[in-house]
């Protein structure tokens, strides 16, 4: 929001901030014919921006308080700027100044876009379980809206209110209304979750009206007064560890089987499961268990069979009947006790560095491919904006180490981090996974903005 003319016949430092995001597209056809002849000055550009470029070391060099920028011995820069880099406690925009003064013109090496105007800084709201964010002019553009109104959720706990919500919440729902108030801000929401929540024990059921992308949908989400960190353990349940899905008439009758059919269809046995030692298969048919059908016929029909299964003791054994590529199956299976979901492990939100890791669950393993005995912790939430945000740090990383030390336990990983905030060290190495890959992140606190 500063003008071309603000910018460069101006006497003062100006910090540009950014309230729109976008593309440049202003090139012309004749600007792009200039182009391809300055394409023939290349070379003899970029060795004079590299001439430039090694008298600001030299004379850079014995500056104190000034980090001058380090070219790899293998990689060869264009110099396309000049960034250095002020050591703590140097007040940039004072340099910047003193700078502009004797005629010097420099600017901000680097703006991190997540930080501007052109997106609204995410709140978490640990009663939904998620975080939402206001509408900006740009990320209302981006999301094909109208206008500015409603909540815009930009991440959701798995295992929280929001995600157990039938159907459940995701990234990019809109949040309009909320037992009967209309939502135009994250304020709106606030406001009206603390009257919902206040005096309250236990979560409340509450009907929300969000919309997703042109679907306006309803569903009940039980907003909680937000939870004790030791959380009793829920009881032992049964389970079978497969993922199924129901077996619909359209499904019934493209498998060629009757269109009154009740039944679910196996989709993933899970590792070291009752079902994988029993000899479940994916592709599997099942329509009763223990002789009793199972009555799944509708898409909303998804609990009926874990339902019955939870019927039974954790160490019962169950038969299960069905069809395996057209042949009858007839197996006899022992349930077992259900892994510990997500919501019941141990997590430590880090206050300072702004992130929350959790033990990883049975279900983290199957869904990253981890070995069984791969070590770390779960990177739940991520503050935007907050030291390890800025790191590079994101929600669903596994950490794997700090400064070399492998981190396997929440309470080691508590300790850990306390000592660093007392110590209040100066950098932070992160060894994390994110997919197939590892990486180090670097956290480098600001220790007297704190």
């Amino acid at each position: 929001n500063v003008s071309d003319l603000a910018r460069h016949g101006g006497s003062s430092v100006i910090f540009e901030s950014y309230e729109e995001l976008g593309y440049n597209y202003r090139m012309t056809d004749i600007q792009a014919a200039m182009g391809r002849v300055q394409l023939g000055r290349l070379d003899a550009m970029v060795a004079r921006r590299r001439e430039l470029a090694a008298s600001y070391g030299e004379l850079l060099s014995g500056v104190e308080g000034i980090m001058t920028p380090i070219e790899s011995a293998d990689i060869q820069s264009n110099w396309q700027s000049y960034c250095i880099r002020l050591e703590e406690g140097i007040d940039s925009k004072n340099v910047m100044q003193t700078l502009l003064d004797e005629g010097i013109s420099t600017r901000r090496g680097i703006m991190c876009a997540h930080r501007e105007p052109a997106y609204a800084k995410e709140k978490e709201l640990k009663t939904w379980g998620l975080t939402v964010r206001d509408f900006t002019l740009m990320s209302s553009l981006e999301a094909r809206r109208s206008g500015k109104e409603g909540a815009q959720v930009h991440s959701v706990n798995r295992g929280g209110p929001s995600a157990s919500a039938k159907p459940g919440l995701f990234a990019g729902d809109v949040i309009v209304k909320v037992g009967g108030h209309s939502i135009r801000s994250v304020k709106d929401l606030l406001r009206v979750t603390h009257e919902i929540t206040k005096g309250k024990r236990e979560p409340v059921p509450t009907l929300i009206t969000l919309e997703r992308d042109l679907a306006h949908l309803l569903t009940v989400v039980s907003i909680g007064p937000e939870a004790e960190e030791n959380q009793p353990l829920q009881a032992w349940k049964p389970w079978l560890g497969i993922s199924t899905q129901v077996l619909t008439k359209d499904l019934s009758q493209a498998l060629e089987l009757p269109r009154n059919t009740r039944g679910i269809r196996i989709i993933q046995v899970f590792p070291e499961t009752p079902a994988e030692r029993a000899g479940l298969q994916s592709g599997d048919l099942l329509f009763r268990i223990d002789g009793q059908i199972i009555m799944a016929y509708r898409t909303e029909d998804t609990e009926v069979f874990g339902n019955m299964i939870k019927e039974y003791k954790t160490d019962a054994t169950i038969r299960l009947s069905g069809l395996r590529d057209g042949t009858p199956l007839d197996l006899n299976v022992t349930l077992d006790k259900r892994p510990p979901p997500a919501n019941e492990l141990h997590q430590y939100e880090e206050e300072t560095f702004e992130f929350t890791v959790r033990e990883l669950s049975f279900g983290d393993r199957v869904f990253a491919r981890l070995e069984k005995d791969q070590s770390g912790l779960l990177v739940d939430n991520v503050e935007a904006a907050g030291w390890a945000a800025l790191a590079g740090l994101m929600q669903g990383d596994i950490l794997l180490e700090i400064d070399g030390i492998s981190t396997n336990q929440v309470n080691d990983f508590e300790k850990r981090m306390k000592e660093i905030t007392r110590n209040k060290s100066k950098r932070i190495v992160f060894f994390v996974r994110r997919g197939i890959h590892t990486l180090f992140l670097k956290l480098e606190p600001d220790w007297d903005n704190e």
